[in-house]
């Protein structure tokens, strides 16, 4: 794992953090809602950065960090007066970010469920890309359910790491990453390697 000079102007943002953490009691709380923002980017980075670095994607928990995002600065705007004519718009406008982030994230679900098998593929049968995430798919739809249980169990023990000042994340790591193997080996089996060049792998069974 390392640190780049990206990394260190990402976490930049520890700074304002860190002053509205010590200034909280002085703050205005009309200014709370851009405070919290400022909270919750600030652990998104560091997230962000477990996950980067660790192999793994940060798709999931930066759609988050957006909707939390939006409906914090709805919130902040709601705060400096702009819907004091129509409080129903309030709603509106933060009914209509959560709905169209549910379609977003179902995408997003959907698309990372697909290419679970993908790199696997590419590494023990040696598959073209293309044809790696043409199994991966047929054999991620065929344990679509399976699978989404799997991700989502993932993410309530990351969540749990995370709650352990991110310590626990170090141990949350092996756990996910182990279980993905082995609905790997499960679907597909492990190639003996015995043979050079691509492998086509068997139909893919449920696991």
């Amino acid at each position: 794992m390392r640190f780049t000079l990206v990394d260190l102007f990402s976490f930049s943002i520890s700074i304002a953090a860190i002053i509205g953490l010590i200034r909280y009691r002085k703050i205005n709380p009309v200014y709370y809602p851009f405070l919290y923002c400022v909270w919750i980017a600030f652990l998104n980075e560091i997230l962000g950065y477990f996950l980067i670095y660790s192999g793994r994607h940060n798709a999931i928990n930066n759609n988050i960090y957006v909707l939390a995002e939006a409906m914090l600065f709805t919130w902040q705007f709601k705060n400096w007066g702009l819907f004091r004519r129509s409080g129903r718009l309030f709603i509106a406008i933060l009914v209509s970010f959560v709905l169209f982030w549910i379609v977003v994230f179902i995408v997003i679900m959907f698309v990372s469920i697909g290419f679970t098998f993908a790199y696997p593929l590419i590494v023990d049968r040696k598959l073209q890309a293309l044809d790696a995430v043409k199994w991966s798919f047929r054999a991620a739809m065929g344990n679509f359910g399976r699978l989404l249980l799997l991700y989502l169990l993932n993410a309530v023990l990351s969540i749990g790491g995370m709650l352990l000042c991110y310590v626990g994340m170090f141990l949350i790591f092996p756990i996910t990453y182990g279980a993905l193997a082995v609905a790997y080996e499960q679907v597909f089996g492990l190639s003996d390697g015995s043979e050079p060049g691509p492998h086509l792998p068997p139909p893919p069974p449920a696991f």
